[in-house]
């Protein structure tokens, strides 16, 4: 994937005003473009039945570095929606129907790019949806546009949501990478020695004070931990001033969780 997946869920008032955005600018392209307009006959709701807005089908898509657009057919091709926005084309206009379905669709998508305020409105092309139009948790707000006949679906990544409606606070403050935002999350790590067997009757009768002397000399390997994940490393004990410290001595192939 050319860019890097961002995440974060879109809040349901900035959702909402989105959908009344996108509803005026698909009314507006349904008047200049569908032959049969007629106020009232546009539907735009939002797609909220899956977290998953990919569907079987073809899917267009207005990929740059500004945001995505993109505008999944189901299995409808452009020739279909090029009838459908011509309203009475037959099929032996068939080419001049794929045209205008490809047109129409573009200029759908370059009004958005362009109501976002892109520097560089980008041609809808056929490809692989990216994650960031996928999934609503990655960000991506989707919508089911109905104009007569015609059914599409049309979905729009986070950084278009942001351009169209910032953020509160009247600026768009970038979303953080996943690396970004866990980089400095705390975990327990626990660096662990393997003592060695005793017997259960002198276990019974430990008492506070008493020292047990294990199988392994204190130079031996530790095996280091990290919380909820398993061994990560080995290594061996020393001292950093009046701290006691791991001196790493290398990585682990091991994957098994403590206890």
């Amino acid at each position: 994937m050319k860019h890097e997946v961002r995440f974060g869920w879109i809040g349901g008032s900035r959702r909402s005003a989105l959908r009344v955005l996108l509803a005026d600018i698909v009314d507006e392209w349904a008047r200049e473009w569908w032959l049969a307009y007629a106020a009232g006959g546009v539907e735009v709701v939002e797609a909220t039945s899956a977290s998953q807005y990919g569907e079987q089908g073809r899917s267009l898509l207005a990929s740059g570095e500004e945001g995505v657009v993109a505008v999944n057919l189901g299995g409808v091709s452009l020739m279909s929606v090029g009838q459908g926005l011509a309203a009475t084309m037959s099929d032996e206009d068939s080419e001049l129907a794929r045209r205008i379905g490809e047109d129409g669709l573009s200029d759908l998508a370059d009004r958005i790019q362009r109501r976002a305020g892109c520097n560089k409105p980008l041609r809808l092309v056929a490809g692989v949806a990216p994650l960031s139009v996928e999934y609503a948790r990655l960000g991506a707000f989707a919508l089911n546009v109905s104009a007569g006949p015609l059914l599409l679906r049309v979905v729009i990544d986070r950084r278009i949501a942001d351009r169209l409606v910032p953020p509160s606070g009247g600026q768009s403050t970038p979303l953080l990478s996943r690396r970004d935002a866990l980089e400095h999350a705390l975990l327990g790590v626990l660096a662990v020695m393997e003592f060695g067997s005793m017997d259960l009757a002198h276990l019974s009768d430990l008492c506070v004070g008493e020292v047990l002397v294990g199988d392994h000399k204190l130079e031996d390997t530790l095996h280091v931990h990290v919380e909820g994940y398993g061994v990560v490393a080995a290594g061996y004990l020393r001292r950093s001033g009046e701290q006691r410290a791991i001196m790493l001595d290398g990585a682990s192939t091991q994957d098994k969780p403590i206890p």
